[in-house]
């Protein structure tokens, strides 16, 4: 009995020995692990954005004459066209149709040609020239917009020479229509050569898909620099993210830039979370003064001023901010289920308070619902397959783009999508408008 009592108090005794040294293990583990966490949060307590507003009157906005490189006439060019016209003319004379080629109009990369249809004509019987068209102007290809301004038959031509629609030329019908609109910007021109503006306020958020090649980088940067010729920081600054670090870290240290650009994909969700604050903070602002958007606050803030240009105690206005990330698809297949809560916020309450985002995507095939439903205004370069177009403009049907900048915008109150010739900023040029800005000659 005795030996049995002591078998099973030395079991005790190292049963509780076991326990002891168990329970100092957990607490130096959660020490140690208690370190790390402090550690970890202290650096989350970084900042990358240093402060929203720029309190700087002495900006100057650059002479585009200075810095920018003219168009230059191809008069060889347009030799080709009336070519083309008269290719046109004489075949459907060999047809006996009634129609006639009256006009065409050059955007760059195609040229679209007007048919006139005259009364009891078939449009079939057209359309069923198309491999006659093609061997009579020697081309690859062509495709018929039915109808073309309003009334006549529209047949699309790629280009023998691909002539770029110039920035410049771009910007300065932006200039020419003396808008007071912050985010107002030149997007190029379309099939019958009219210049076109795309307001990012109007539209809220924008969502870019693009081959690599397609024309798309080149399109964000003659977003940013068309904000840099014609804003100020006190209007307008802008926050990157670029995945694939490839140029949008030109514009680093500039006063429009709200921090560097980012690169790393933990940074990249630190800097949507710091937006994300300043959009809380901004839509209480605009709760606490019962105003229902920015340009409402804005509005109290100038009539303020005004009547106390004395008084010391002056009110700030919010500057617009454009939030532009690329390639968002990194960020996506890293941390989905984050990025679409980040998404959704920055798409939903932004652009009451002034936050505006362009998302940019190689890989059109990712964009999930949540970015198709956030992003009501989108723009689709030239992609490799039927199921991308189908992913950014919600149809594939005769759709055939050409790169270098041609493209397919589509609205919200539209029922097409319109196409457009993006217009062209070369590096030198981006360079040269950043060298400008900081005063480097």
């Amino acid at each position: 009995m005795n030996i049995i009592i002591l078998v099973v108090a030395t079991i005790i005794v190292l049963f509780l020995l076991v326990d002891f040294f168990f329970v100092l293990l957990l607490e130096r583990k959660s020490t140690n692990r208690k370190v790390e966490i402090d550690y970890i949060k202290e650096d989350n307590d970084k900042k990358i954005i240093d402060s929203f507003s720029l309190n700087k009157d002495n900006y100057l906005v650059p002479n585009i004459d200075d810095i920018l490189e003219d168009s230059n006439e191809d008069e060889s060019s347009k030799k080709i066209l009336i070519d083309n016209m008269i290719s046109f003319n004489k075949l459907f004379n060999d047809k006996k149709m009634k129609c006639e080629c009256i006009n065409y109009y050059e955007n760059g990369i195609v040229t679209t040609y007007e048919i006139r249809v005259d009364e009891g004509q078939l449009i079939d019987e057209i359309v069923d020239l198309k491999e006659s068209i093609i061997n009579s102007i020697e081309c690859e290809d062509i495709e018929f917009i039915i109808p073309f301004q309003n009334k006549s038959i529209g047949i699309v031509i790629q280009n023998e020479k691909v002539k770029n629609i110039k920035f410049k030329d771009s910007f300065k019908f932006l200039k020419s229509r003396n808008s007071k609109k912050e985010l107002l910007i030149p997007i190029g021109k379309d099939l019958i050569g009219n210049y076109e503006l795309l307001d990012l306020c109007e539209c809220h958020n924008l969502v870019i898909g693009g081959d690599t090649g397609s024309g798309k980088s080149t399109f964000l940067q003659n977003i940013i620099c068309s904000l840099l010729l014609k804003d100020t920081p006190l209007d307008v600054r802008f926050a990157c993210i670029d995945t694939k670090g490839n140029e949008l870290d030109l514009y680093n240290g500039l006063d429009m830039s709200l921090c560097d650009t980012v690169s790393d994909k933990d940074d990249a969700f630190k800097l949507m979370n710091e937006i994300i604050d300043e959009i809380y903070r901004r839509n209480d602002l605009l709760d606490n003064n019962m105003d229902r958007n920015i340009t409402e606050y804005n509005k109290e803030v100038f009539d303020w001023n005004k009547d106390h240009v004395l008084n010391e105690e002056k009110k700030e206005k919010l500057n617009y901010i454009l939030f532009i990330i690329d390639d968002f698809s990194d960020l996506m297949n890293y941390k989905k289920v984050e990025f679409e809560k980040n998404l959704l916020i920055l798409g939903e309450m932004g652009p009451k308070v002034g936050v505006n985002i362009i998302l940019s995507s190689r890989k059109p095939i990712s964009f999930s619902n949540i970015v198709k439903g956030a992003f009501e205004t989108k723009i689709c370069f030239q992609v490799s397959s039927d199921k991308e177009y189908e992913a950014v403009l919600g149809l594939s049907d005769n759709i055939k783009l050409y790169g270098v900048g041609d493209m397919y915008l589509l609205k919200k109150d539209m029922i097409n999508p319109k196409r457009i010739q993006a217009p062209n900023i070369t590096i030198n040029e981006v360079k040269s408008i950043i060298n400008a800005i900081k005063g480097v000659k």
